[in-house]
């Protein structure tokens, strides 16, 4: 369970990456494996950069 929550959060900061890059949450979806709620989630998120 600890190494899935690992591999969640290393997916999680790598769609932050791709966010601040400017790639579509469509793509980071497929990348990742992130669903796109996730993702739009992190666009939200206070702490988001």
């Amino acid at each position: 369970i600890g190494e899935e929550r690992g591999e969640k959060r290393e997916r999680l900061n790598n769609a932050k990456g791709m966010l601040h890059e400017g790639l579509s949450a469509d793509l980071i979806s497929r990348v990742t494996g992130l669903s796109i709620a996730e993702i739009n989630k992190l666009k939200t998120a206070p702490n988001a950069n």
